[in-house]
C-alpha cells in the first residue's frame, strides 16, 4: 500500500520548467459560460471551449479552502498515454508547471482526459513562497489562510490557459479572467464550512493550518483488507477530517467516494483512531478547531 497525506496528495507535485513545445497551440474560444455545481463535498466550475472534434471541457473543483484546486481537462485534441507528463501554464507567466504523473483516463465521451492538482500562483509568486527555490506547487498541507488579495488580483489577471503533453499539440484555451469562478468556488465552500460546524471569522483568521503529525503510522500495509487484498482491489479513498483545537479529529467523512466501500470504512476508522495534529492557530495566538484533506490511495 502506498500512501500519501495531505489536501492534494491524490495527484503528482508540479515541477517547474521553461516554455511549452515550440510547436504553435491550438487556440480554442469558450463556448459556453462557466457553470456551477455543489454536492455538499465538492464545488465544481466547469467550462467548454471549441467544438466538434477540437471540444475541450474544463474542470475546477475544491474540497476546501486552499490554493490549490483539482483541474481536469478532456478532448479528442489532448491524445495521452496511459501514463504520461503533463505542463500547464496559467497566462500571463512564462513557465510551464509539469506534472510528471499526471491521472489520465477517459472521459464518459470517450475523449482522453487528464487530472492534476494546480494553483493560480505565477512563477514569481511560487519562487517567493519558496524562498526563491522552484518547489513543488501547491504545498498539500491542509487549509491555508482564507482567500489571500493576492490571489484575487492573480484571477483577475488571467488570460488564457496553455497545456500540452508528450504526443499532443499544445492547447491554448482562452479563459480570460478567472475572478468570477473562483468567487463562486469561495462562497460555495464558505457554505460548505458552516455547515460543518466551523466558525467563518475564524477560519479567515488562521495563521497556520491544520499540521499532520507521524503520518506513517496512520496505516500501515497490515491494514490492507485481506479480502480485496487478495483479489488485488484498489482504491482512493478521500477524507475532510474536522481537527480541534487539541489536535485531535473528531468528524471523518468520506467525500466524493468510490468504491470499494470497504475502503471507505476502514479508512476513515483506522485515522479517527489514529492520527494526531497540530492544530490550526489564529491570529490572536490560539489554536482553534478547523478541517484538513487528505487522500489514501489503496494499491494493491
Amino acid at each position: 500500500m502506498r500512501r500519501h497525506s495531505g489536501a492534494a496528495a491524490l495527484l503528482a507535485a508540479s515541477l517547474c520548467t521553461p516554455p511549452l513545445s515550440a510547436a504553435a497551440p491550438l487556440p480554442l474560444e469558450p463556448s459556453g459560460a462557466w457553470t456551477y455545481s455543489d454536492d455538499g463535498d465538492i464545488c465544481v466550475a466547469k467550462r467548454s471551449f471549441g467544438a466538434g472534434a477540437r471540444a475541450v471541457d474544463l474542470s475546477i473543483q475544491k474540497y476546501g479552502p486552499s490554493r490549490s484546486f483539482q483541474l481536469r481537462a478532456a478532448g479528442h485534441p489532448l491524445r495521452l498515454r496511459k501514463r504520461a507528463s503533463v505542463s500547464l501554464r496559467f497566462e500571463p507567466d512564462e513557465t510551464s508547471h509539469v506534472h510528471p504523473e499526471a491521472w489520465i483516463g477517459v472521459d464518459p465521451a470517450g475523449r482522453a482526459s487528464f487530472m492534476v492538482n494546480e494553483s493560480l500562483a505565477d512563477t514569481q509568486e511560487r519562487r517567493r513562497r519558496s524562498g526563491d527555490h522552484l518547489t513543488p506547487e501547491p504545498d498539500p498541507s491542509g487549509l491555508d489562510p482564507f482567500w489571500p488579495s493576492s490571489e484575487e488580483r492573480r484571477e483577475a489577471s488571467i488570460e488564457r490557459l496553455t497545456f500540452s503533453g508528450p504526443i499532443f499539440t499544445p492547447v491554448t484555451l482562452h479563459i480570460g479572467s478567472m475572478r468570477e469562478p473562483m468567487a463562486a468556488i469561495r462562497h460555495c465552500l464558505e457554505k460548505h464550512l458552516t455547515a460543518w460546524g466551523l466558525d467563518l471569522a475564524v477560519q479567515a483568521s488562521i495563521v497556520r493550518a491544520v499540521q499532520p503529525l507521524s503520518v506513517a503510522r496512520w496505516l500501515t500495509a497490515n491494514d490492507y483488507p485481506g479480502g480485496l487484498l487478495l483479489n488485488r482491489k484498489s482504491g482512493i479513498v478521500k477524507l475532510r477530517l474536522l481537527v480541534d483545537r487539541n489536535g485531535t479529529p473528531t468528524d471523518c467523512r468520506v467525500m466524493d467516494p468510490d468504491p470499494p466501500e470497504e475502503f471507505n470504512r476502514l479508512t476513515c476508522s483506522l485515522v479517527l483512531q489514529r492520527a494526531r495534529f497540530k492544530p490550526a492557530m489564529a491570529a490572536n495566538g490560539l489554536t482553534v478547531d478547523s478541517a484538513f484533506f487528505v487522500t489514501v490511495n489503496w494499491l494493491a
